[in-house]
C-alpha cells in the first residue's frame, strides 16, 4: 500500500481552488427578466373542481389585475391560453380561484422556460373568511307565501 503525500502549500492551494468553483456548480437563479418577447401562460385544471377565476402578474407588481377568465369559467380537464403580451418579465405570481372558494397560489412561475402550468388543487387552502362546510336552509311549515308553495309543490312533483 502507497502512501500519498501533498505538501500543505499544494493542499491548500487545491482547497482554495474548490471553494471558489463551487459557486459555479450551484443551480444558477433565475432571471427575472429575459428578453422582450410575447408572454403566454396555458392553465391546465387537472383537479377535480371548476375553475371560477385567474390571476397572473408579474412577481414585481403589487397587484393581481383583473381576472383573465372574465366571465367564464375553466372546467375539469380543460386548458385556456392566456396572452400576456410584449414584455421582458420572466417571472410571474398566478392565482386560482376554485369553485369550492379555494385558492391555489403559484409564485414565481419562469415564462421564459414554460408556458404551461398544470393545476391540481391539492394544494388549494379556503379564501380567508370562507368556510367550506355545507349551508343547510331549514323551511319551517306554516304561513308562507303562495310563490313560496308553489315552488315547494314543484319540488315535490319532481321527487316523485
Amino acid at each position: 500500500m502507497r502512501t500519498l503525500f501533498i505538501p500543505a502549500g499544494q493542499l491548500i492551494a487545491a482547497l482554495a481552488c474548490l471553494l471558489i468553483a463551487l459557486p459555479l456548480h450551484a443551480e444558477p437563479s433565475r432571471p427575472e427578466q429575459g428578453p422582450m418577447g410575447e408572454r403566454e401562460l396555458t392553465i391546465s385544471n387537472r383537479s377535480d373542481r371548476a375553475i371560477n377565476e385567474i390571476y397572473i402578474s408579474a412577481k414585481s407588481a403589487d397587484t393581481w389585475g383583473t381576472d383573465r377568465l372574465e366571465d367564464s369559467t375553466l372546467a375539469v380537464g380543460a386548458s385556456s391560453r392566456i396572452k400576456l403580451g410584449r414584455t421582458r418579465d420572466c417571472l410571474f405570481d398566478v392565482q386560482i380561484l376554485y369553485e369550492d372558494a379555494t385558492r391555489e397560489d403559484h409564485l414565481a412561475v419562469d415564462l421564459c422556460r414554460t408556458r404551461l402550468l398544470a393545476v391540481d388543487g391539492r394544494n388549494a387552502t379556503p379564501l380567508a373568511g370562507m368556510s367550506r362546510a355545507p349551508h343547510v336552509i331549514t323551511v319551517q311549515n306554516g304561513d308562507v307565501p303562495e310563490n313560496v308553495e308553489k315552488g315547494r309543490a314543484a319540488l315535490l312533483a319532481l321527487s316523485r
